[in-house]
């Protein structure tokens, strides 16, 4: 029996020991086996973790604050002032050495050197065509000189017969004509005195008969009356030859006179204009050569100037101080390969020094932003290369006139290429960098906003969905103003409210 008992202890110890061991292996088993069930689902708890994330993420609660207006936009950082370096001579060439690109460079030193040959020989040849035009030039003036005294004795003997004609005319028109004239009219006077003094002598023998009858007295008085006819007679003769004589000269030999005299006049005059013609036509050509070879050792002078002035043209210097970058970095796409050999011509950039010293960003403003933009609005600005770094500044510049922004695509939108100035300079700057603008145009003093994506619209009508203890709500609320973030909500809601920032019935599936 003591056996038994003893078998019998041992057999309970063990059955015990079995029954712990049990429970231990099911509680491990059971406890695996929930964590194999969370492991193998484990969107499970973490979605409604992030249900209830996403309800506090996509409710917003209204509160008042200074809500302030602006926009975003991109930018680029420029200098205000950039250097383009041309080839300012006139005259094609080819690089003979150019500075590294990127190389940092002060004011005058040698950034490009040209070939020169071209130019060299250029100049030699225009010496000398300089000194041949100068000699024939002294040669032309000499002949002109001896042609201008040859034409001044021509010219002095048609002035006076000029002369010699006028001064008869004007003799015979002041003197001669008058002294003819008046010498006739004496005649016709003298005469005409005489025919009245015969009618007075015969109106006295008439007036006063014979009254004698003595017949020798008689007669006497008959032949004095006959007598004192026969003047009357002879004084009227003479008056009609004497009338008939100033008719002759007035009607014929005047006119004739004069018509002579005139014409000698106006020949002389003429052959005088045919001088003056010979004359002009012959300094027109001697001033026509002359000028000729003016203007050849003119240009010929202006030419060897412009080459002599190429000639130091052909080597290039730095305009300033700062960092060589090849061809023009606002038009990336158009810029040749810059190297040695090139061939460059007037006027191409070969490359841009920007001041760094005075940084800028340039920004296309949007047409539709232009109403809500001013001169002096503030700006954060954000380089995308350094997130985390702000700077501040202002609107610099606004252009009067938008323009495309594909300069050749005129249905392209507008923009106004505007421009913004830095608070201060940095020293991170540098050109071409892009940035990330924050336009401020304006703050709203305590005032309800709440997110743009809480705002919903049907045609005219504004609402928003408002949380409350029954689920969501539509309520129609009155906007104001906004920027990229915030709406200003002028009535419908007030401070505290909860709003949704997504379509509550649709941010949910049925099975949720």
């Amino acid at each position: 029996m003591k056996v038994n008992r003893k078998k019998m202890r041992l057999l309970l110890i063990l059955l015990i020991l079995l029954l712990i061991g049990g429970g231990v292996f099911v509680w491990l088993k059971y406890t695996s086996s929930g964590q194999q069930v969370s492991q193998k689902l484990p969107g499970l708890a973490s979605k409604e973790n992030n249900s209830e994330a996403a309800d506090t993420d996509k409710t917003f609660v209204v509160k008042k604050g200074d809500l302030v207006l602006g926009f975003s936009q991109p930018g680029t950082v420029s200098a205000r002032k950039k250097h383009q370096v041309k080839h300012q001579a006139n005259t094609r060439s080819t690089i003979v050495w150019i500075i590294e690109e990127n190389a940092k460079v002060k004011k005058g030193d040698v950034l490009v050197r040209l070939d020169t040959t071209d130019l060299e020989n250029r100049i030699q040849d225009g010496k000398i065509e300089l000194e041949n035009l100068e000699k024939e030039q002294e040669i032309a003036i000499e002949a002109q000189k001896l042609e201008d005294s040859t034409q001044a004795a021509n010219m002095k003997a048609a002035e006076d017969r000029v002369t010699k004609a006028d001064d008869a005319l004007r003799k015979y028109l002041r003197i001669e004509r008058r002294q003819k004239r008046d010498s006739l009219d004496l005649t016709i006077s003298n005469a005409e005195n005489k025919v009245d003094d015969a009618n007075d002598t015969y109106r006295n023998y008439k007036a006063n008969p014979e009254t004698d009858t003595d017949e020798e007295k008689q007669k006497e008085y008959k032949k004095k009356l006959a007598s004192a006819q026969s003047t009357i007679s002879s004084a009227e003769n003479e008056l009609e030859n004497a009338e008939s004589s100033r008719r002759l000269w007035k009607k014929y030999d005047n006119p004739s006179r004069l018509k002579a005299l005139y014409n000698e006049v106006e020949q002389a005059a003429l052959n005088m204009e045919r001088v003056k013609v010979a004359i002009s036509s012959s300094r027109a050509r001697t001033k026509r050569n002359l000028n000729n070879y003016r203007l050849r050792i003119r240009r010929t002078k202006d030419n060897l100037e412009q080459n002599e002035k190429f000639l130091q043209q052909m080597t290039i210097y730095a305009p300033a101080d700062g960092i060589v970058i090849y061809g023009n970095p606002d038009r990336p796409h158009s810029n040749p390969d810059i190297k040695p050999g090139m061939e460059v011509w007037r006027g191409m950039i070969l490359m841009t020094i920007p001041e760094m010293s005075d940084m800028i960003v340039t920004m296309d403003l949007p047409e539709q932003y232009r109403s809500k933009v001013a001169i002096g609005n503030r700006v954060s600005i954000t380089p995308e290369s350094m997130p985390g770094t702000t700077l501040t500044g202002q609107i610099d510049m606004i252009p009067t006139l938008p323009v495309n922004i594909i300069f050749w695509d005129s249905s392209s939108p507008k923009v106004y290429k505007s421009t913004i100035r830095f608070d201060k300079q940095s020293p991170i700057l540098v050109n071409g960098m892009s940035v990330q603008i924050e336009v401020t145009t304006g703050v709203i003093k305590d005032t309800l906003f709440v997110p743009v994506e809480a705002i919903f619209q049907d045609k005219e009508r504004y609402y928003v969905y408002m949380q409350t203890s029954g689920g969501s709500k539509e309520v129609d609320v009155k906007i104001g103003q906004s920027n990229d973030r915030f709406v200003e909500i002028l009535d419908g809601i007030s401070e505290g409210d909860v709003v949704y920032l997504y379509r509550p019935h649709q941010g949910r599936t049925p099975s949720e």
